[in-house]
């Protein structure tokens, strides 16, 4: 009887991912499939309605309390509608308007239905008690696997009459689900408007977390959030211990992201409207908005920002959010609870965001001009030197975004750029990286070797051991993937050591810079590419820890100690 439940809940997962791409596919002949394919996705939405009909019965049958599939049985009433009432005719010799109610009632439905099955499913989920790092990681794959069912349909296409291919269409919504920016199409030509707005979804959702999203939308019905739930949503951010709630963390996540997001796209906005119509004007600014913010680096100009490096305007709209968005919502809380409470200190985490951030962002504008000065920024204005500069050192951090071209870069700032890439953001942010924190931890362990203290001590604060252990081994073991990827990308590709050093990097940490490279990319290098750029965002150590548990025992044994050369 185990077996026949566990049996059922695989059936129902597979069933909702099958009939979410179907549902879609069934919309997009809706709209511009041509006739001939709507019967097979007719027939094959009937096939699973009919499927999960026998199967809830069998389920009623063998377990009384078990609840009818009545969803489903709606929805398969629907389509035989659809088919005995010929729907070639709706498409062909109807109004638009007939078309559009026929539309979204099919849409209502198709939502109701998937609305119910994600419930019930995610309440059988929740029973096999996953561990919190494993279930961001599901749910990662879980929204690329949607992303990618999305964007391959011919409408996300902007050619009439093709599609992405399968791996392009991949890509894209991993590099849109970790916040990357690396691109093996073009976004501003080669997605319609209806792409677009999918990898637009994917980035916002990437960029907060399928797991703070479902917790949220749990908070909204009613219902409490399980403790292995809060820990979810808890690592996905880095939180710690304070004087919120997880509810009201996230609502200050969702309420921040929305505020900065709207501030930024308003200031786009009224440059973007001098340029363009009013309705490409709105979507160009909540698109680079959301993108900046969130860190991620698409942009619907095919020379990202090269044509704006000269508009203050812009510049600074899109480095202010790119900074805010990867100091990470923890430390605005932080400063937030900082202003309304003056006896409270700032955490040490914020105290590194803010000093470290600060910093780099000086050292790599000075560094960049420096280094570029007389290749890709020559010929530049005073202005524009200092503008390109200082918008490469905020992007090259995490962002992607990029005001000259990359791929004309000598070696020296390659390096540098690659340095900054792989510190990145801070934790619990939009951006990736090692982060701030662990730069700061490395640096400090440096520091109490030379000095020979016996703690780690930064700006005051002491750090545990634990902390530092976990510091250096998300260092190995980012080093080690590194390594091992640029050797095969060179290995298979016919690209320089450096060209592959930088586009694994770029993807390891989310920045999404590149020297231009991505595209001619073989279908191996792309999903090694991808891989990479999933295990950047969740981290190496928290797939490690997913894998293997968390299973530490303490021995009440304490072996001799023995001294060992080093160097």
């Amino acid at each position: 009887m185990i077996y026949l439940q566990k049996f059922f809940t695989v059936l129902a997962l597979v069933r909702i991912i099958i009939l979410s791409i179907t549902s879609f596919f069934l919309i997009q002949g809706i709209l511009e499939i041509p006739v001939v394919h709507l019967p097979f996705w007719l027939n094959l939405s009937l096939l699973m309605c009919v499927l999960h009909i026998g199967v809830s019965f069998i389920r009623f049958t063998i377990y009384k309390n078990s609840t009818f599939a009545y969803p489903s049985l709606f929805l398969l009433f629907w389509v035989l509608f659809i088919k005995s009432a010929n729907f070639e005719i709706f498409l062909i010799d109807n109004t638009f308007r007939t078309q559009t109610l026929f539309s979204a009632v099919t849409l209502a439905i198709i939502a109701i239905y998937l609305y119910q099955n994600l419930r019930r499913s995610f309440r059988a989920i929740a029973k096999f008690k996953l561990d919190s790092r494993l279930t961001i990681i599901l749910s990662f794959l879980l929204v690329i696997m949607l992303g990618t069912g999305l964007l391959v349909l011919p409408i996300s296409s902007a050619v009439p009459g093709s599609n992405i291919s399968l791996i392009d269409a991949f890509f894209t919504a991993c590099s849109a689900v970790c916040v990357t920016g690396l691109i093996v199409i073009d976004t501003a030509i080669q997605f319609s408007r209806f792409g677009q707005i999918v990898i637009l979804v994917l980035i916002q959702i990437g960029s907060l977390g399928l797991v703070t999203i479902t917790s949220v939308f749990v908070n909204l019905i009613g219902q409490n959030l399980s403790v292995r739930s809060q820990l979810s949503a808890k690592d996905a951010f880095g939180a710690q211990e304070g004087d919120y709630s997880l509810v009201q963390f996230l609502q200050f996540v969702l309420g921040f992201t929305l505020a900065v997001e709207l501030i930024i796209a308003i200031i786009l906005f009224g440059r973007f409207i001098t340029q363009m119509s009013f309705t490409d004007a709105v979507f160009f600014s909540v698109f680079h908005a959301i993108s900046a913010f969130c860190n991620a680096g698409f942009s619907l100009f095919s020379d990202s920002f090269v044509q704006y490096r000269n508009d203050v305007w812009v510049n600074f709209a899109l480095m202010s959010a790119i900074v805010i968005g990867g100091m990470g919502f923890a430390v605005w809380q932080d400063i937030k609870r900082y202003f309304e409470q003056k006896t409270v200190k700032l955490r040490l985490q914020s105290l590194i965001a803010l000093r470290v951030s600060l910093v780099l962002i000086v050292i790599g504008t000075v560094l960049f001009w420096i280094l570029e000065n007389n290749n890709i920024l020559f010929g530049m204005s005073l202005k524009e030197k200092f503008l390109s500069s200082l918008f490469a050192s905020v992007n090259l951090r995490t962002a992607g975004f990029n005001s000259v071209d990359i791929s004309e870069s000598n070696q020296a700032s390659r390096f540098m750029s690659v340095l900054l890439m792989y510190i990145g953001a801070s934790p619990g942010s939009t951006g990736g990286g090692i982060k701030t924190t662990t730069f700061m931890i490395i640096l400090a362990t440096i520091s109490q070797t030379v000095t020979h203290n016996n703690d780690i001590i930064i700006y005051g604060r002491r750090v545990a051991g634990s902390i530092v252990f976990q510091a250096w081994t998300l260092i190995f073991n980012s080093m080690i993937w590194i390594t091992g990827t640029t050797l095969l990308i060179c290995a298979i590709e016919p690209f320089s050591l450096s060209d592959a050093l930088y586009e694994t990097v770029s993807a390891y940490a989310t920045v999404g810079v590149s020297t231009g490279i991505t595209p001619f990319l073989g279908t191996f290098s792309k999903i090694l590419i991808a891989i990479t750029m999933i295990l950047g965002r969740v981290g190496p150590t928290t797939v490690m820890l997913a894998l293997i548990g968390r299973t530490a025992k303490k021995s009440l044994i304490r072996t001799p100690i023995e001294d060992l050369p080093i160097g």
